[in-house]
């Protein structure tokens, strides 16, 4: 399993949510970090900094990865996530 470290913006975001929310996310994100191919890759300016993609309904988590960390990069509602 990878460490897994968020940025400002996803721990800031993280803390917002209600706490059934914050519990899916949560298990969604330790789903990631055993397992972080499941998230699909993005495309566009989002591909060259390979950033991936896993949906939390209605939100989205974007992430990287590489052989020892996690990273949170984004946690936001499907709407606003990619402005």
């Amino acid at each position: 399993m990878k460490t897994i470290r968020y940025s400002k913006v996803a721990a800031k975001a993280l803390v917002k949510f209600d706490s059934k929310t914050k519990e899916r996310l949560e298990e969604a994100i330790l789903e990631i970090a055993r397992d972080p191919i499941i998230g699909k890759k993005l495309k566009g300016d989002f591909g060259k900094e390979k950033l991936r993609l896993l949906k939390v309904w209605p939100y989205r988590i974007i992430y990287r990865f590489d052989s020892l960390f996690l990273d949170i990069v984004y946690v936001e509602h499907r709407k606003d996530v990619y402005r």
